[in-house]
């Protein structure tokens, strides 16, 4: 996946010699495309050359060309068959309803969460994922049906705050998210609460 300078970058970074270091703009221009590419802080050194030293060398725009990464695309084909290698797994895994005020986040962990005690409110097993498609935004896309919930009255009341997906075999959390709006009370028996979950492939 090697990367390539724009001429309007390497024109950039020839600067006369006197002129000093390469500038933060110019270092965010080589982050190309937008999002995607990161230069290396070997390189980010390289190019921050003391005053009058003079051109940045052929060497390091060589460098800077085999060095910018991340510009490859997963074809929309593949993120179909990406996405539907996963379905196994994805079905194996549990959704667990919470009940502390919370936001997750990436480095959430199980000891995180208190999850639901009051009867109906347990975890179970995901509903299965069908076949990926193409979604409308050209992104591998796989639904599931709802998960759903309903209290039966004991260990009432319980207001829960989100969900988290978990491979029981360790108590890795997979996925969580706080539920728009905030906790949800429940109160008395034969009250529901529903999630549908997809998951969306977009890169390799």
């Amino acid at each position: 996946m090697a990367g390539r300078v724009s001429q309007e970058v390497v024109e950039i970074l020839a600067t006369p010699t006197g002129q000093g270091r390469v500038s933060q703009e110019v270092v965010e221009l080589l982050a190309v495309p937008p999002g995607r590419g990161r230069v290396s802080q070997e390189v980010v050194e390289l190019l921050a050359v003391p005053p009058g030293q003079g051109r940045v060398s052929q060497v390091v725009v060589e460098l800077l060309l085999k060095g910018v990464s991340g510009v490859g695309v997963l074809s929309r084909l593949g993120k179909v068959r990406c996405l539907n290698s996963e379905r196994t797994y994805l079905n194996s895994l549990w959704v667990y309803l919470f009940i502390n005020d919370i936001t997750p986040t990436e480095a959430s962990v199980y000891a995180d969460f208190a999850f639901a005690t009051a009867a109906g409110l347990g975890p179970q097993l995901i509903p299965p994922f069908g076949a990926a498609t193409l979604n409308g935004s050209n992104q591998g896309q796989v639904d599931g049906a709802a998960a759903g919930w309903t209290t039966t009255g004991a260990g009432l009341p319980q207001t829960v705050f989100g969900y988290a997906v978990l491979d029981q075999v360790d108590n890795t959390v997979i996925f969580s998210a706080r539920a728009p709006g905030g906790g949800f009370t429940f109160t008395a028996a034969g009250q529901s609460y529903s999630v549908t979950l997809h998951k969306l492939q977009d890169n390799f």
